[in-house]
């Protein structure tokens, strides 16, 4: 309460402060700020429990964030916790518990509106106050399902890559003079990026942007992921988290042969073979079982590892029937044996489709795991239309009918389970498996249903190219 100094001529007049804004409105909000309060609003009164289900499995599957202080922030100085970083968090984890069991009958969002706020509350940040934590935003934006922009996602992990060379997330931090939780939280999120960055490149069709001569980071250990008194569940979550980086690393030797625009030198597959196997034999306890056995595929991040590995595998065919394809000293007989291996790769990774549940199904997947199924089936589809001339005998074939039980699965998991990792490849195949079925089923086709039929039937191998974009297959657009 004010009181002027009187005139002498009238009574003091009393003033009282108030506040001008209403009550809720921030002085001075910034623009991510805003559309994270509007988020936040969406989803209440959830967001406990989402941020519990991004701790109990994502986090541990890729660790992100340190839990600890995490929390003891975001109850005391939630003010000071990235508002892009919370609202990806957020946006990351719809998918998970719109189709979870306990919270599956809630009321749920639009998780693609989400998804928008979320992206401009990133990128408002990115431009004003580019750090660490934008870095930890962008790989859960990144990583975010399902995937609908490729070069959105691709611009942002440059974006990622580049900070983090300029904060030295590259170099070991070990021997710095800075406390024990920072160094690990430091390698945590370069370890994440390293695999982002590897899968990213082999799904989108463009180099990696991380060089390894460019960074000194050791490997993750349990040590480094895990405190003291982790309990032996959290031990082999950890431990398939190591696996995927030491597999992402056999992905970057393959990645160097697959971009490697020297045609002159030669692509031996034994360097990318024999660092597959090293691996393999490298691998102990629950890690090994889930890639030799295919087995404890409960275990959270399970499934996903062994995604990635049967990927690998498949990989690893199509780098060797390119190979051959290019040799001249390289018969007929040895083709034809590459590409029975590469069938026999495909059809192990649609047996593991088929066989999962809907635990697996709700539990953690890189989003770029999604691309495995298409350039899976565009595999077959190609030796099925390089080995056959007529509709009913292309239907006949193996791997045709391989890639059809593909759609029927990938169909299945998304109507019963909204498993949205089947979703690029329906996109891009599913309309070609149904009409070749549709064509073969009838006796005499009609010239509407021949145009797209006859252009995939021909001879010439070579011309399949412009329909199915060659091995390594960079997915279109959607």
């Amino acid at each position: 309460m004010v009181v002027p100094v009187s005139s002498g001529r009238s009574r003091p007049v009393l003033f009282t402060a108030v506040q001008k804004r209403p009550l809720g409105i921030a002085t001075h909000p910034s623009p991510s700020a805003e559309k994270l309060e509007i988020v936040e609003k969406l989803l209440e009164p959830n967001l406990g429990a989402i941020i519990d289900a991004y701790f109990h499995t994502i986090n541990k599957c890729v660790p992100l964030l340190d839990e600890g202080s995490f929390r003891r922030q975001f109850k005391d100085h939630k003010e000071k916790i990235s508002p892009a970083l919370l609202a990806c968090l957020y946006a990351h984890m719809v998918v998970y518990c719109i189709n979870s069991p306990p919270s599956a009958s809630r009321t749920w969002p639009d998780g693609r509106f989400i998804w928008n706020l979320a992206n401009e509350a990133l990128y408002s940040e990115l431009h004003l106050s580019p750090g660490v934590s934008i870095i930890t935003a962008i790989l859960l934006n990144v990583g975010g399902r399902p995937t609908t922009s490729l070069i959105g996602n691709g611009i942002l992990l440059s974006s990622a890559v580049s900070i983090a060379h300029s904060l030295g997330l590259n170099r070991n931090p070990l021997d710095w003079d800075i406390p024990t939780p920072e160094k690990h939280l430091r390698m945590k999120i370069w370890w994440a990026l390293f695999v982002h960055d590897k899968w990213t490149s082999l799904a989108h069709g463009t180099p990696p942007r991380i060089a390894q001569s460019h960074q000194d980071v050791p490997p993750p250990t349990v040590q480094f992921l895990c405190h003291p008194d982790s309990t032996e569940k959290e031990l082999q979550v950890a431990s398939a988290f190591i696996a995927l980086v030491g597999l992402t690393g056999v992905l970057n030797v393959s990645l160097q042969q697959i971009y490697n625009t020297e045609k002159h030198k030669s692509r031996s597959t034994l360097q990318i073979e024999l660092a597959l196997h090293a691996w393999v034999d490298s691998l102990v306890g629950v890690s090994r079982r889930i890639i030799v056995r295919g087995s404890n595929l409960d275990l959270p991040g399970a499934s996903n590892l062994r995604l990635t590995y049967l990927s690998m595998k498949l990989l690893l065919d199509k780098i060797k029937l390119e190979s051959a394809k290019q040799d001249s000293d390289c018969s007929e007989e040895q083709v034809i044996n590459i590409y029975l291996q590469g069938r026999q790769s495909a059809e192990q990774i649609l047996s593991f489709t088929q066989d999962l549940q809907a635990t697996q199904l709700n539990d953690f997947w890189l989003s770029v795991g999604a691309f495995t199924y298409p350039s899976t089936v565009n595999f077959l589809l190609r030796h099925a239309l390089e080995t056959e001339s007529s509709p009913s005998g292309l239907a006949d074939t193996l791997s045709f009918q391989l890639a059809r039980q593909f759609i029927e699965i990938l169909r299945l998991h998304k109507e019963h389970h909204g498993w949205d990792m089947g979703d690029v490849c329906l996109a891009q195949h599913g309309e070609i498996v149904d009409k070749v079925l549709a064509n073969a089923a009838a006796d005499n086709l009609c010239a509407d249903d021949m145009f797209d039929l006859q252009d995939f039937l021909v001879q010439d191998a070579s011309i399949l190219d412009q329909y199915f974009s060659g091995l390594w297959d960079p997915p279109q657009n959607l």
